[in-house]
C-alpha cells in the first residue's frame, strides 16, 4: 500500500476587511481581520507595526509636575494569532500591547503612558499577502508632558 501526502495550499488566499480600534487608554492596539480562500486552515497571520512610546513620572495625586523625568521606547513590534475557520472564511483578532518601562521615578510618583505611537502597521497570513493596515495611529493619553 503506497500511502503519500500533499501539502495544503490555500486556493486564493485574502484578506476581506480589517478594522483597527486604540491605541486606548492603555495604549493597546487591536485589529479584528477576516480572510478569506483559504481551504485547508489554521490559519496563522501576524500584525507588525512600529511603535514609539513615551512614559512620563507622575505623582499619584494631580497632574504631572513640569519637566517630569521621560523616556521614549522605539521599537518595532508584532503579533501573532490564530483566526477561526469556518469552510473557506477566516476570522479573528490580534492585540499589541506597549512595551515595558525600565524608568525610575523618585520619590512617590510612578512611570505612566504618556504617548503611543504604531506607524507603518502590516497584517499578513502565512500565505503572505501583506497589507498595509494604516500609515499612522497615534494617541496622546497626557499631552501636556510632551
Amino acid at each position: 500500500m503506497l500511502i503519500t501526502v500533499t501539502p495544503a495550499f490555500a486556493v486564493n488566499p485574502h484578506f476581506g476587511h480589517t478594522r483597527i480600534s486604540g491605541p486606548g487608554g492603555t495604549g493597546s492596539l487591536t485589529v479584528d481581520f477576516s480572510a478569506g480562500g483559504i481551504y485547508y486552515p489554521p490559519l496563522a497571520v501576524t500584525v507588525s507595526a512600529a511603535q514609539d512610546t513615551i512614559f512620563a513620572c507622575k505623582p499619584p495625586v494631580g497632574d504631572f509636575l513640569p519637566n517630569p523625568y521621560k523616556q521614549e521606547v522605539i521599537d518595532s513590534v508584532y503579533s501573532g494569532g490564530g483566526a477561526i475557520c469556518v469552510h473557506n472564511s477566516c476570522r479573528g483578532s490580534i492585540t499589541i500591547l506597549p512595551p515595558e518601562t525600565s524608568l525610575t521615578c523618585e520619590g512617590n510618583m510612578f512611570p505612566t503612558l504618556a504617548m503611543i505611537t504604531y506607524t507603518d502597521m502590516h497584517i499578513g497570513g502565512m500565505f503572505g499577502d501583506f497589507q498595509i493596515l494604516q500609515k499612522k495611529n497615534t494617541r496622546h493619553l497626557f499631552s501636556d508632558v510632551l
